[in-house]
């Protein structure tokens, strides 16, 4: 029986570490959009702002034909990297750890063994429901960061479109 105890404790503290777990790499996949958004925001920025300020730029790229379509699709580009940025930036911003409250009592086996035979010991009870409240708290942040990384894939999948058909322009009309 207290086999079974063990069990039940290690698989609630492995559902715990593996939400946490998670919640890590959903912050490392947001870090890791924010830098290839930034690159990619810094290349289309400084060609809009040499177009904008180099009147030898802007006649050359007037040179183009279709040339408002090429820059329509960098304006678009562009927005699309900024937003995908600012939603990648929402999903690494982090909410407030919970981490595993400890188990009462300096033998966790032993303790194992309370918390079964005398489960209405207001300490134990106390200990149950911290740990299934961080867990679901974890769960819930890594929901939302789930969702703000799946808009900002979402928004970099336009930018990329956006160059991508700016770029086949620009070679069709050459």
């Amino acid at each position: 029986m207290s086999s079974f105890r063990e069990t039940l404790y290690a698989d609630l503290q492995r559902e715990y570490d593996l939400t946490l777990d998670r919640r890590k790499t959903l912050t490392g996949q947001a870090s890791t959009l924010m830098a290839f958004a930034a690159v990619i925001e810094s290349i289309l920025g400084s060609l809009i702002a040499s177009l904008a300020t180099s009147t030898s730029a802007r006649q050359g790229f007037d040179s183009i034909p279709y040339h408002n379509w090429v820059l329509a699709g960098f304006v678009v580009a562009f927005l699309g990297f900024m937003a995908s940025a600012a939603a990648a930036l929402l999903a690494f911003r982090e909410e407030r750890w919970f981490r595993t409250p400890a188990v009462p009592g300096p033998d966790v086996n032993g303790n194992i063994e309370i918390l079964f035979d005398h489960g209405g010991d207001t300490q134990w009870k106390l200990f149950a429901y911290q740990l299934n409240d961080a867990t679901v708290k974890h769960q819930a942040v890594n929901d939302s960061k789930f969702l703000l990384l799946k808009i900002a894939q979402w928004a970099l999948f336009v930018g990329v479109l956006a160059v991508g058909s700016s770029g086949i322009v620009v070679l069709l009309g050459l």
